[in-house]
């Protein structure tokens, strides 16, 4: 059982993170053995889950600051003029952004706001009718910077 023990406090530094890997070698058969692969098994699980969550984190922040996270771009934003790495707002898609959540607010469904978009003549950036996920995206998306 000492050596489960001083296996778990090697697993984590003196800081409280995780370190990177650890190797388990195999323990003797028997109660305490299925007990420590157990423990191992949950704190590289809790590692995992650390390094998600401060990923996903990082990420947001990085967004929320204006940076492009990727080739493809959120729909309402468009590239700065002055740094291609930074976002603004496209004027335009903001306000079919607006009109997407006040229809969602008198009760809408994503597929019926798609079709009223489209009978409008806004489509996507591609020419096609705003499908229901992009809708659900866009709502989402308009929330998240609501709540901030």
């Amino acid at each position: 059982m000492k050596s489960i023990i001083s296996k778990l406090l090697a697993f984590f530094s003196k800081t409280g993170k995780p370190q990177k890997e650890i190797n388990i070698e195999p323990l003797p058969k028997g109660l305490a053995a299925d007990l420590g692969q157990r423990v191992f098994s949950m704190a590289e699980k809790f590692r995992r889950q650390c390094i998600s969550e401060s990923t996903s984190k990082a990420m947001l922040n990085h967004q929320s600051a204006g940076f492009r996270m990727s080739a493809k771009l959120p729909f309402g934003w468009k590239p700065d003029p002055n740094n291609d790495s930074l976002l603004v707002q496209d004027p335009a898609e903001q306000l079919i952004i607006e009109q997407i959540v006040a229809s969602r607010k008198e009760g809408l469904s994503f597929r019926k706001i798609g079709e009223e978009l489209e009978t409008s003549g806004i489509l996507s950036r591609s020419g096609r009718r705003l499908h229901q996920s992009l809708i659900r995206k866009i709502l989402a998306r308009a929330e998240r910077r609501r709540g901030k």
